[in-house]
């Protein structure tokens, strides 16, 4: 089980108490207020009817000033607790769980009764609540992944430069070596261009550098980046597309087809087969990319495109959770969306994109 730090807000713990205390006193003296208007109020009425007479209040005087106070005392204390059990009460309840959050403790949920306004409320802030809880978990989860794939390649170019610096390495395991350091050094870079990737396309709201280009020839350029990848597990690859141009930001889609590309080589069965169908109707562009391989559960399927997820967390293949949040994200921001569906020994992503004139 994963233990979650919580945050020290000692200030954000003591502000909603000083508030409420504030919201008491302010509703008793507001409730004081109406009852001493009232009973005024009843007191002149009686005595312009004259219901009430000057020998009358001469004799019982006392005994009606009193009973006015009593009265107006009970009928303060009643509205101040009507009004604590309608308003305040939720109120503190609401102000308590946002403590809570501010403090990091993300399980808190709340539950309010009464009308549908505060059952509305306690709505909202349970989701808020479990947002933030899902948003933490995957925090956690991306820093242990982050951790893990950033030390591996380090720790392995390191000791791999130790042996060659001794000098007793045979030329054929230098090769070899060599080799090993390119390629645990391509996964450095390839995770830093995720993080990068991720951050700038998540600061991104307008699409810029929109360019018309034949989206057909770009995928089929992301496969040959990635054909020492797909060789080594012999896969078998089909392309059926047609030349077909859009409108778009040239460099973010290259980024999608990649992410997407790479992830359906990584998760492809040896001997397995990828295929690649491009295709055009009426004013949008259709790409579907499936792979033959390990099938994602349908309780993940919703997961997959979330920063840092990963299926696997015992990371036995190489990842970070974060090709496929940075895939989707540019899908939208072209207008378009991604989709995904996994089954029977495979899996396959849907692209759509709008083809403007």
């Amino acid at each position: 089980m994963k233990k979650r730090i919580k945050k020290s807000a000692p200030d954000a713990a003591k502000r909603p108490k000083k508030q409420i205390k504030q919201v008491y006193v302010f509703s008793l003296v507001m409730v004081v207020l109406v009852v001493i208007t009232i009973a005024l109020s009843i007191w002149y009425l009686l005595m312009s009817t004259e219901v009430i007479t000057l020998e009358y209040l001469q004799t019982y005087g006392w005994l009606l000033v009193l009973s006015f106070i009593l009265g107006s005392v009970l009928l303060s204390v009643g509205l101040t607790y009507l009004v604590s059990i309608l308003v305040l009460r939720p109120v503190n309840v609401v102000i308590s769980g946002i403590s809570r959050l501010a403090e990091g403790d993300y399980s808190i949920r709340i539950k309010l009764g009464g009308y549908e306004a505060m059952k509305n409320l306690s709505d909202s802030f349970n989701h808020l609540a479990a947002e933030l809880d899902s948003t933490e978990i995957l925090r956690s989860d991306f820093i242990n992944n982050f951790s893990h794939e950033f030390k591996t390649p380090i720790m392995s170019i390191r000791g791999l430069v130790g042996m060659l610096q001794k000098g007793d390495v045979s030329p054929e395991k230098q090769r070899e070596y060599i080799d090993v350091i390119g390629d645990e050094a391509g996964r450095l870079a390839k995770l830093a261009t995720n993080v990068l990737n991720l951050s700038k396309v998540e600061n991104q709201s307008i699409l810029s550098d929109i360019t018309q280009f034949n989206l057909s020839e770009q995928i089929r350029d992301c496969l040959l980046l990635l054909e020492k990848n797909w060789s080594a597990k012999k896969l078998d690859i089909e392309i059926e597309d047609e030349d077909v141009y859009i409108s778009g930001n040239e460099d973010l889609l290259k980024q999608l087809w990649f992410n997407l590309l790479d992830n359906a080589v990584k998760f492809a069965r040896d001997g397995g087969k990828l295929s690649v169908r491009v295709t055009r109707s009426p004013g949008s562009v259709s790409v579907r990319i499936e792979d033959e391989g390990k099938v994602i559960a349908p309780e993940n399927i919703d997961k997959i495109f979330n920063k840092f997820y990963q299926e696997d967390p015992q990371h036995s293949r190489e990842g970070n959770g974060i090709g496929l949040s940075v895939a989707k994200k540019i899908a939208e921001l072209h207008g378009g969306d991604i989709t995904a569906e996994s089954g029977e020994g495979k899996t396959a992503f849907f692209v759509a994109l709008p083809q403007k004139k």
